[in-house]
């Protein structure tokens, strides 16, 4: 390869680099903001939370936001006495 078409092409990857480079550096990329979103379904440990409160031994393991099989054993008692209350009182 002569010296001529070393430095030819020495430019030529030069003006692509550059141009690349440009290039980038105007996209703007858009900002994203991530803001709380408002959920009315409680967390798992909001629910584990309301458990441990109803006064009822239900749930007496740690609140720690996994659903466990605990969480779930209490979870469905809590639900069948909803159940139960309201059916009794139609009676």
């Amino acid at each position: 390869m002569t010296n001529l078409r070393r430095a030819g092409l020495t430019l030529l990857i030069l003006a692509v680099v550059v141009l690349s480079v440009a290039y980038v550096n105007e996209i703007k990329e858009p900002v994203v903001k991530l803001v709380p979103v408002q959920s009315d379904i409680p967390s798992a440990r909001e629910i584990q939370q309301r458990l441990k409160d109803t006064g009822k031994p239900r749930y007496d393991c740690k609140v720690d936001g996994i659903v466990g099989p605990e969480t779930i054993k209490a979870w469905d008692a809590y639900i069948m006495d909803r159940y139960a209350k309201k059916a009794f009182k139609r009676i």
